[in-house]
């Protein structure tokens, strides 16, 4: 039922965009440094055919079964450092929940990739849950192949396709597939149909989660380092870059442009007991809270000191980050 809901959903979104036609700015064609392109289209907020052909339709959101649409202008962001923002409109769900979002795509060599950062806001008075699904096609069709998958990342490419150079990986998320509360699920086709699933969400009144997606491509003449490949089988020098760039993401995952908000809900890489978002809880994460002890989160150093979410930092902050001392376990 569950594979069968996204298929029916994204079939109705793909019929939707072959109907309709956006001008600017309603699809934004942002380059990469090293010429790769990003081609983000109204109303999915989504990538269409990337470089090369890699995909078909990428980097769909689905909330609680349904696909985000917003037929609001998109937003484009160009910061001091070259990187391109591409920000949607706001949808809303049955449920009272608000969805947005932001696709970052930075100028720098050797860093092609886009950054989709899903924003999944709760208005209301209550707690809500919600089933997120991150989820495309890629552009082999039947001879797509999933040729690595490690446990934050996966590399697709079409074997003995025409356009097999144009190897895409995804990286998901940062170590959170094994906590109770944030279980995922990874689902692919021959089709071509990628998706992770993220089945319990659960977002407290007036609170938001934010969820952090990369999407690579590779540049064909980039070969990675021996090391970079480790003990990956990948022939073409493509998936090597593919690799390469996940590798490091995963090592140190690209944060630059993001608000102070954005920061503060980050759901997807780092716990919220990791006030300092470097991969671990430690000794440094409760200096942080202590130095803003007493302050609310909109005037503190880092408004990450407010673990508990109770808009006062205090010691019970302190005893959060005390109680996940030594995270990733």
């Amino acid at each position: 039922m569950f594979a069968q809901a996204l298929i029916l959903a994204t079939a109705a979104l793909a019929t939707l965009q072959a109907d309709v036609v956006f001008p600017y700015p309603w699809r934004v064609d942002v380059l990469t440094y090293d010429g790769l392109v990003f081609d983000i289209s109204a109303p999915a907020g989504a990538i269409g055919m990337g470089s090369r052909n890699a995909f078909l339709g990428f980097g769909y959101l689905q909330v609680n079964g349904r696909v985000f649409c917003s037929f609001d202008p998109l937003e484009v962001v160009t910061h001091p450092d070259g990187g391109r923002t591409v920000i949607t409109g706001r949808m809303s769900t049955s449920e009272g929940l608000v969805v947005s979002r932001k696709i970052h795509v930075p100028w720098s060599p050797g860093r092609n990739y886009a950054r989709f950062l899903d924003i999944i806001e709760n208005p209301t008075d209550t707690p809500k849950g919600a089933l997120v699904q991150f989820y495309g096609f890629s552009g082999f069709g039947s001879l797509a192949q999933m040729v690595l998958q490690g446990p934050e990342y996966v590399i697709i490419s079409g074997a003995g396709a025409a356009n097999s150079s144009s190897a895409f990986g995804v990286l998901f998320q940062r170590g959170l597939a094994f906590k109770p509360d944030r279980l995922a699920d990874l689902i692919f086709y021959d089709s071509g149909l990628l998706s992770r699933a993220y089945l319990y969400v659960k977002i407290k009144p007036h609170e938001r989660v934010s969820l952090i997606h990369f999407v690579v491509q590779g540049r064909p003449e980039a070969a990675a380092s021996q090391a970079d490949r480790g003990t990956a089988a990948i022939s073409d020098t493509t998936s090597d870059d593919v690799l390469r760039q996940l590798l490091e993401l995963s090592e140190t995952p690209d944060l630059s442009n993001l608000t102070p908000d954005d920061e503060r809900w980050m759901w997807n890489f780092f716990i919220d007991t990791d006030v300092n978002v470097d991969g671990y809880v430690n000794v440094l994460d409760l200096l942080i809270v202590r130095n803003d002890l007493g302050k609310p989160p909109e005037s503190a150093l880092n408004p990450r000191s407010d673990v508990n979410h109770d808009t006062l930092i205090n010691i019970l902050d302190m005893l959060w980050v005390r109680n996940d001392l030594g995270w990733p376990f």
